[in-house]
């Protein structure tokens, strides 16, 4: 009878080497972190978007009231508005990284996004259809918000992106011919 099989000891040596390392490397300074954390409080507002007869909702994203209060732009609102649309049972408050960046280095952009209730939307073509004409009112509504802006920033996240290229066929689209400047899709 063996009382320690080779197998077992040599699988328990290559676990407890790979603890060690990892306890020397984050302890011991084998390298250190080159990355910088990210820290955000997001707070959003709702916006009013006339027409509107659906359970979807468009909201601004405010951050960080001290950020906000202390950017070069004071705590107005900013000149340039971004509509954000997330994807497949997506939810508006992915917008969060993008809004935090933006008042962070004190950009002239407003962060506005989507609630269109995290719906799978990817799986019926007539939720499609339904966040298109939405994302479209939406458009309209920041278009006359911010009617000195010279375009609307528009980033759809995944199936957003579908949506927002749909939005841009609808007749409910805002007429403006400058309107959108320019379409992201991640």
């Amino acid at each position: 009878m063996k009382l320690f099989d080779p197998k077992l000891l040599a699988l328990s040596a290559v676990a407890w080497a790979v603890v060690l390392f990892g306890f020397l490397r984050q302890h011991a300074g084998l390298k250190n972190n080159q990355c910088q954390m990210t820290y955000m409080r997001p707070a959003y507002e709702e916006e009013p978007v006339p027409l509107n007869d659906s359970p979807y909702a468009l909201v601004r994203y405010t951050g960080e009231r001290e950020i906000r209060e202390t950017s070069p732009l004071g705590s107005g609102l900013r000149t340039h508005p971004v509509m954000f649309v997330p994807g497949h049972r997506g939810d508006f408050e992915q917008v969060r990284s993008l809004g935090a960046h933006v008042m962070r280095l004190g950009l002239d952009l407003e962060v506005y996004a989507l609630d269109l209730g995290s719906e799978a939307s990817g799986l019926h073509a007539g939720l499609l259809w339904q966040q298109a004409g939405f994302a479209a009112l939406a458009a309209a509504a920041l278009a006359e918000k911010h009617s000195k802006a010279p375009s609307i920033l528009m980033v759809g996240h995944s199936f957003g992106g579908l949506v927002l290229r749909t939005a841009l066929v609808l007749p409910s689209f805002p007429a403006r011919s400058h309107l959108p400047h320019t379409l992201v899709t991640l």
